[in-house]
C-alpha cells in the first residue's frame, strides 16, 4: 500500500480559511472583522445588506461604512467606541440612518480579538450587526398597550372607590338606610 504524503501546511491553512469564510458567509447576522486601526479586513454579505452597501468595504475605515446615531439622532464615534472596547460588549441602543433618511435599530456586539497568550501578530475586533427594528417596534407597541390598559383599568377602580367611599359616608351620617 502506498504511503500518503502529509498535507502541505499552506494547503491546510487555505482549507481552514475557506471553511472560516464559508461559515461567516452563511451567518444571518452581519459580521465585520477589523484590524487595530479599525480598517475592515473581512465581512459577510449580511453586513453589506445591513449597511446598504453594494461594493467592497475591505481596507476601508469602519467609521466610513458604519455611521451610527444614538437615540437623540446624534452621530456616534464608531472608531472610539471600538477602540475603547476591552471586553466583549453588546448594545441595542444604536441606529443607522440611510441616505433616504430611513433608520433601523441595531443590535451591535463588539469583541476584541487577540492571539493566544504570549503570541505576537495580528489583532483586531469583530463587530456583529443585527437589524432589530421589528423587535423594537413590537416592544414599543407592547409598552403602549400596557400603558393604555393600566390607565383604563385605573379609571373604573377609582370610580368604584369613590362610590364606596360616598356610601360609607352616608351610612356613617344617617345610619342604616
Amino acid at each position: 500500500m502506498p504511503e500518503e504524503t502529509p498535507a502541505i501546511p499552506t494547503q491546510n491553512a487555505d482549507l481552514e480559511r475557506e471553511r472560516l469564510t464559508s461559515l461567516i458567509n452563511s451567518m444571518g447576522d452581519g459580521v465585520i472583522a477589523i484590524d487595530e486601526q479599525t480598517n475592515v479586513v473581512l465581512y459577510n454579505g449580511a453586513a453589506l445588506n445591513i449597511l446598504d452597501i453594494n461594493s467592497s468595504i475591505t481596507d476601508k475605515p469602519l467609521s466610513e461604512v458604519l455611521m451610527l446615531i444614538d437615540k437623540n439622532n446624534q452621530p456616534v464615534d464608531v472608531r472610539q467606541l471600538v477602540l475603547t472596547t476591552k471586553t466583549s460588549t453588546a448594545s441595542r441602543d444604536w441606529r443607522i440612518k440611510y441616505t433616504d433618511d430611513e433608520t433601523i435599530n441595531l443590535y451591535i456586539s463588539i469583541a476584541p480579538v487577540r492571539l493566544g497568550y504570549g503570541k505576537e501578530g495580528m489583532r483586531g475586533y469583530v463587530v456583529l450587526l443585527r437589524d432589530i427594528t421589528r423587535e423594537k417596534s413590537l416592544e414599543e407597541e407592547r409598552d403602549e398597550f400596557i400603558s393604555v390598559v393600566s390607565h383604563e383599568l385605573r379609571t373604573p377602580v377609582a370610580v368604584a372607590e369613590g362610590n364606596v367611599s360616598n356610601a360609607m359616608v352616608l351610612v356613617e351620617k344617617h345610619g342604616d338606610l
